[in-house]
C-alpha cells in the first residue's frame, strides 16, 4: 500500500501563505552559504551569573570594545558572540544595579572559548545564600525591558515582594497601563477580552466565571511558580494579532535560572480587621459559625538533581475571608413613575451585607532537562483549584411608583429635598438572600524543546494540552440559591437622604409601624436557582526557527514560524424558579439562629433576623422548580491556524529593525443546544508589524512600532439565534432585559502607533515615556434600547411570550463602521537608592502613571426608525463605547527600605474615575403619547489602595512579618449620573501573620 503524505484539512487556507514564508525563509538561507561563519573567525560563548545569590543574569549586556557590536544574556545565563576575528578582544559585562566587568580574550580562529562570568562579589559562600528580595527583582525587570526588541515590561515575582495574595493579577496592577477588571487583566485601559494570556507563550484556558466571552481570569491560578511575568504592549510577527489591548506571558520557574538549588517556604494566618478578636463568626453557609483566621502556606523547590536535569516543584494553599457591606439607592427618572429626567425620585434603598470565603490551591512542577549542551527539553505541569462559597443578605425599602406627572408638574419628592415617601399601600419590604458556591480547576501541560545549531540558527518547538472547569450550585449542596422575603401593601418612607444609611419606616394599612425583624409578617413567594457549568480545553503545537547571517557587515536574524490550536467551549445556564413558597406565618420556622441579630457590620446597621436557607431547603427539597426562562446551552468549537516570517536587521550595533507579516485563520462551529441549531463564524487576515529600536547612548533607549491588529467577537455574542430574557426583578429594582446575540458580528481592525523613550539610571533604575494611539474601525459595541412592538418585530422576538414588554429592554451588539481612537501616555521610574547615604541607599523606589484620552464614536448609524428621541440616546451610548470598563487614570507607588534584618515595603495604587455601565430609562409624561429616552451612567469614582509589609529576619535564613492590605479601608463609592448611588466598605484591612524561611 503506497502512503500518501496529506496537509491537515484544518491548514489547508494557510498553505499559500506557509509557503510565502518559507521561501522568503529560504533565501536567507541562501544568503547564509555566503556568510555563515568562516573558518577564519571564531565563537566566543559563556555563562554570566550574579556571584553573590547565584541567579542566572538573563538580559545582562555583552559589549565588545571598539567593535560595534554587542549581545544580551540569554535565558538561563548562556551568550554568543559569532564571527569574532583572531586576536584579543576587551570585552566589558553590565547588569542593572551590579558594577561593570572587563576582561580581555584571546580567540583564535575555529575556536570556541566559553567563559564563565561573575558578577558583584562573592561576599558569602552561595550554598548557604538563598535570600532573594525587591532589589534583585527590580534589577531583572530592568534588564529584561532594556534588552526586549519590542516594547514590554517585566515584572519578576520578587520585584514589589509577597505582596500579591498569590494572584497573578494583584501583582500586575502596580505596573503602568495595567488595571484590575473584576479577576481579569485589562492592559490600557482596553476590554479585558482583549488582553491574551499565555504560560510560557503557550495557551491557557479559562472557563470565564461560566461565561461566554474571551476574558482570561486569574482566580483559578495561582502565582507560586512563575519567575516573571512579561508584558508586551507592542506587536511582532510572531505573537497574535489579536494582542489589541496587549498580552501577558507567564514565563515558569526552571532550575537553569539558578546556579544553586533554592528552596522557600511560608506559613501564615489571615484574618481582617473587625474580626481581630478572633472570635468564631457567621459563616456564609447559613446556620454556622466558624474562625476567621484562615491558615495558609506556600512552598518551592528548585534544584539541578545533576549537572543536566534541573526540578521545580511547588505547592500552596491560600484561603481568605472576605466580606463588603453595601448601602445602595435606586432612581426614576420616568414621570409616569413620579420622577423626571433631571430631578429624579429615589425609589428604593438597599442594604447589603456580603461574605465569601475563597480557597485556592495549587500544584506546579517543571523539569528542564539538557539533552546536550545546545538542546533542552522541558516538561512542566500546573494544577489549580478555586473554591468559593458566597453569600448576601439584603435588606430593602421599596417606595413603588410615584403619582404620574403631567408635563408642566414639578417632581414631588426631588432628590433634592432629602426625603422620599410611597403612596398609601404602594410600597414594600424585600429581605434578599442568596448562598452559593463556585469552583473549579485549571490543568495546563506543556512539553518544548530548544535547540541551537553550530551555526546559531535556533529550533523551538511545543505542544500544550490546557482545560479549565467552572461550576456555580447551590442545589447539590442543601441549599436555595436564592429568595425573597417580603411583605407588601406597606406605605414606606425614606429620610435624611443625604447619608449613606438613611432614615426609613414602614406601616401597614392601620398606620402600625411594622417590626423588620418579626418574620411572621413575611411571605416568601417562591425558590430560586440556578445552576452554571461551563468547561474550556485548549490544545496545540508551535514550531519557530530562526537562522543569523550577515549582508555585508550588518547582521541579520531570519526567523519563521506556524502554530495550530484548538478550543472547544461549552457552557450551560439553568433558570429555575417556583415552588409554592412559603406562606405567612410560617416564614419564623426557617429563622437563622446564627445570622440573626448578628450586627458586626462596617456600616453600622443594626443587626436584624433573617432565613436559614439550609433549613429552608430540608423543608422544601422535593418542590419542583420550574424554569422561568429558557436555558442557555453554547457549544464552540474553534480551529486557530497562524504562519509568520520576521526579519530583524542592525544595519548599526545602536539600530535594530524587526520587520514581518502575520497570517492568522480562525473557524468556529457554534451550537445553540437550548434550540438543536448551528451556526460558523471565519476570520482571517494578514498582520503587518514594524519596531525600531535605537539607542544612541549606552544609557538610552529609544522605540517606535506601528502594527496593525484585530478584535474578535465574544462566544456568546456568536450563538446563533439566541434570546437570553431576564424578567423585571424589582426586588433589586431592575428592568427586563432581553440579550439577543448576533451571529453576523465581524472582526474589527486596530492600527496601533507607539512610541517611547528609556533611560536607565545607575542601581537599577529607568525613567520610562511612552506614546501610544490606536484607532478602531467597525468597533463591536453593544447597545441598549426599550423594548418595543416595531423593535421586536424587527428583530424577530415574540413580543406575546413576556407580560409588561414596557418593563423590558434589548440588549445586542453590531459593528459601528465610524471609527474611534485611544491615546495614551505612560510614565514610569523605578531605581534603588544607592547613591544616598546608608542606611538610606537600600531604599528602593518604583512610580508610574498612566494617561488615556478616548474619543468618542461618532456614529451616523440609524438605531430605531420609529423614534427620533431613542435613536438619538443609542447613538450617545455609541459614543461611549470605548469608554466602558476603561480606567483612564492610574497612579502606582511601591517602596521598599531594608535595614540590617528589617525590611518595609508599602504600596499604592489608585485609579481614577471609571465608566461601569449604562441603562436606557423610558421618560413619557402623563397624557403625552411621545416617550423619551435618555441614558444613565454608573462611575466607579476614584479610589486608592494602600498595602504595607514588615518583614524581621529572626535567624539567617527565618523571620517573621505581617502584612496590612487596604491598610486604609478605602470605601467604593458608585454615582449615577454624578449621584450618589452606591457606597462599600471591605472591613479591611486585611492582615496576614507568618514566617517564612530558606533551606
Amino acid at each position: 500500500m503506497k502512503t500518501v503524505l496529506s496537509f491537515p484539512r484544518e491548514l489547508l487556507p494557510l498553505r499559500t501563505s506557509i509557503r510565502a514564508a518559507f521561501l522568503f525563509f529560504a533565501f536567507g538561507l541562501l544568503a547564509l552559504t555566503a556568510s555563515a561563519a568562516s573558518p577564519d573567525t571564531g565563537t566566543l560563548e559563556g555563562l554570566v551569573m550574579d556571584a553573590s545569590t547565584g541567579i542566572v543574569l538573563e538580559g545582562a549586556e555583552v559589549a565588545i570594545d571598539g567593535a560595534d557590536h554587542s549581545v544580551s544574556v540569554e535565558r538561563g545565563g548562556r551568550f554568543a558572540i559569532r564571527n569574532l576575528a583572531p586576536g584579543s578582544h576587551r570585552l566589558t559585562f553590565r547588569y542593572p544595579g551590579l558594577d561593570d566587568k572587563t576582561m580581555d580574550v584571546t580567540v583564535a580562529a575555529g575556536e570556541n572559548p566559553r567563559l564563565m562570568v561573575e558578577l558583584g562579589e562573592r561576599a558569602i559562600q552561595l550554598e548557604t545564600f538563598k535570600v532573594e528580595g525587591t532589589k534583585e527583582g527590580m534589577a531583572q525587570a530592568v534588564a529584561l525591558q532594556k534588552s526586549a526588541d519590542e516594547g514590554k515590561i517585566v515584572a519578576a515575582t520578587d520585584q514589589f515582594g509577597d505582596m500579591a495574595n498569590g494572584n497573578v493579577a494583584e501583582y500586575l496592577k502596580f505596573l503602568p497601563g495595567v488595571s484590575i477588571d473584576g479577576n481579569a487583566i485589562s492592559l490600557r485601559g482596553m476590554s479585558s477580552a482583549l488582553t491574551n494570556v499565555t504560560m510560557d507563550n503557550n495557551s491557557m484556558a479559562s472557563a470565564s466565571s461560566g461565561e461566554m466571552n474571551r476574558r482570561f481570569e486569574f482566580e483559578q491560578l495561582a502565582i507560586d511558580g512563575i519567575e516573571s511575568v512579561e508584558i508586551f504592549k507592542t506587536l511582532t510577527p510572531d505573537r497574535p494579532a489579536t494582542n489589541t489591548g496587549g498580552s501577558v506571558n507567564l514565563k515558569t520557574r526552571s532550575a537553569f535560572d539558578r546556579s544553586i538549588r533554592y528552596s522557600h517556604y511560608s506559613v501564615y494566618g489571615a484574618t481582617r480587621r473587625p474580626f481581630l478578636d478572633l472570635e468564631r463568626v457567621p459563616s456564609v453557609r447559613s446556620g454556622e459559625l466558624i474562625a476567621p483566621l484562615m491558615p495558609n502556606f506556600n512552598l518551592s523547590y528548585i534544584n539541578r538533581i545533576t549537572r543536566n536535569v534541573g526540578i521545580y516543584v511547588g505547592a500552596s494553599r491560600y484561603q481568605s475571608f472576605g466580606l463588603t457591606d453595601r448601602t445602595e439607592f435606586g432612581y426614576s427618572y420616568n414621570p409616569l413613575d413620579g420622577g423626571n429626567p433631571d430631578d429624579p425620585v429615589v425609589n428604593a434603598w438597599r442594604y447589603h451585607i456580603e461574605r465569601g470565603t475563597n480557597t485556592r490551591r495549587s500544584f506546579s512542577t517543571r523539569v528542564d532537562w539538557k539533552v546536550t549542551p545546545r538542546t533542552m527539553l522541558s516538561a512542566s505541569f500546573a494544577w489549580n483549584d478555586f473554591d468559593m462559597w458566597f453569600n448576601y443578605h439584603q435588606q430593602g425599602i421599596y417606595l413603588g411608583s410615584l403619582a404620574p406627572l403631567t408635563a408642566d408638574q414639578a417632581v414631588l419628592y426631588p432628590v433634592s429635598g432629602g426625603e422620599a415617601h410611597s403612596r398609601a399601600g404602594q410600597g414594600y419590604l424585600q429581605l434578599s438572600q442568596a448562598e452559593r458556591n463556585k469552583r473549579g480547576e485549571t490543568s495546563t501541560v506543556t512539553l518544548a524543546f530548544e535547540h541551537e545549531f553550530r551555526s546559531g540558527a535556533k529550533l523551538d518547538a511545543s505542544t500544550y494540552w490546557s482545560d479549565a472547569s467552572n461550576v456555580y450550585d447551590d442545589i447539590r449542596n442543601q441549599t436555595y440559591g436564592y429568595v425573597y422575603p417580603r411583605i407588601s401593601g406597606l406605605t414606606t418612607g425614606l429620610t435624611n437622604l443625604g447619608a449613606a444609611i438613611p432614615d426609613y419606616y414602614a406601616r401597614d394599612a392601620a398606620g402600625h409601624d411594622v417590626d423588620l425583624n418579626d418574620l411572621t409578617k413575611f411571605v416568601i413567594p417562591s425558590f430560586t436557582t440556578e445552576p452554571r457549568t461551563a468547561s474550556d480545553v485548549r490544545k496545540g503545537l508551535s514550531l519557530d526557527y530562526s537562522h543569523p547571517f550577515a549582508i555585508g557587515r550588518f547582521p541579520v536574524l531570519v526567523k519563521a514560524g506556524g502554530s495550530y490550536g484548538k478550543r472547544e467551549r461549552h457552557t450551560r445556564k439553568d433558570f429555575l424558579r417556583g415552588g409554592g413558597g412559603v406562606p405567612v406565618g410560617q416564614v419564623q420556622d426557617f429563622a437563622d439562629t446564627i445570622w440573626s441579630g448578628f450586627d458586626k457590620n462596617e456600616l453600622g446597621v443594626p443587626g436584624r433576623s433573617w432565613v436559614d436557607l439550609r433549613k429552608l431547603y430540608a423543608a422544601y427539597s422535593d418542590v419542583v422548580l420550574p424554569p422561568y426562562q429558557s436555558p442557555i446551552d453554547g457549544a464552540f468549537d474553534e480551529d486557530a491556524t497562524a504562519a509568520y516570517a520576521r526579519v530583524d536587521v542592525k544595519p548599526t550595533n545602536d539600530l535594530l529593525i524587526v520587520a514581518g507579516v502575520r497570517h492568522e485563520r480562525l473557524t468556529s462551529e457554534n451550537y445553540n443546544g437550548t434550540i438543536d441549531e448551528r451556526g460558523a463564524f471565519k476570520s482571517q487576515g494578514n498582520y503587518k508589524s514594524l519596531n525600531i529600536k535605537y539607542t544612541p547612548k549606552r544609557d538610552l533607549v529609544l522605540r517606535a512600532a506601528v502594527s496593525q491588529s484585530v478584535g474578535l467577537p465574544d462566544y456568546g455574542d456568536l450563538l446563533p439565534s439566541s434570546f437570553d430574557v431576564q424578567p423585571p426583578n424589582a426586588g433589586v429594582g431592575s428592568r427586563g432585559r432581553i440579550d439577543m446575540t448576533n451571529s453576523n458580528l465581524k472582526t474589527y481592525e486596530v492600527l496601533n502607533f507607539d512610541v517611547g523613550a528609556e533611560y536607565y539610571l545607575r542601581n537599577a533604575g529607568v525613567v520610562s515615556a511612552t506614546a501610544f494611539r490606536k484607532k478602531f474601525t467597525n468597533y463591536i459595541t453593544a447597545v441598549t434600547q426599550a423594548l418595543t412592538p416595531e423593535t421586536a418585530a424587527e428583530v424577530g422576538f415574540d413580543i406575546g411570550t413576556i407580560s409588561d414588554p414596557e418593563e423590558y429592554d434589548l440588549v445586542y451588539k453590531l459593528n459601528i463602521p465610524d471609527p474611534g481612537y485611544y491615546s495614551g501616555i505612560e510614565l514610569s521610574y523605578s531605581q534603588t537608592l544607592g547613591f544616598l547615604p546608608p542606611p538610606l541607599n537600600t531604599i528602593g523606589v518604583q512610580l508610574n502613571y498612566t494617561w488615556i484620552d478616548i474619543g468618542s464614536i461618532e456614529s451616523a448609524m440609524s438605531f430605531d426608525k420609529n423614534n427620533v428621541y431613542q435613536d438619538a440616546a443609542i447613538r450617545e451610548q455609541v459614543s461611549h463605547a470605548l469608554d466602558m470598563g476603561a480606567v483612564k487614570n492610574q497612579f502606582n507607588m511601591v517602596l521598599n527600605w531594608k535595614f540590617k534584618k528589617l525590611t518595609l515595603l508599602a504600596t499604592v495604587h489608585s485609579e481614577g474615575r471609571v465608566l461601569k455601565w449604562s441603562t436606557i430609562n423610558p421618560v413619557r409624561y402623563f397624557r403625552d403619547a411621545a416617550t423619551y429616552y435618555m441614558n444613565e451612567y454608573h462611575y466607579m469614582q476614584p479610589r486608592t489602595v494602600v498595602d504595607l509589609r514588615v518583614e524581621y529576619n529572626l535567624l539567617r535564613n527565618f523571620g517573621a512579618y505581617v502584612q496590612f492590605r487596604d491598610l486604609f479601608d478605602a470605601p467604593i463609592r458608585y454615582t449615577a449620573n454624578d449621584r450618589f448611588l452606591n457606597y462599600a466598605r471591605k472591613g479591611n484591612p486585611m492582615i496576614e501573620i507568618g514566617f517564612k524561611g530558606w533551606f
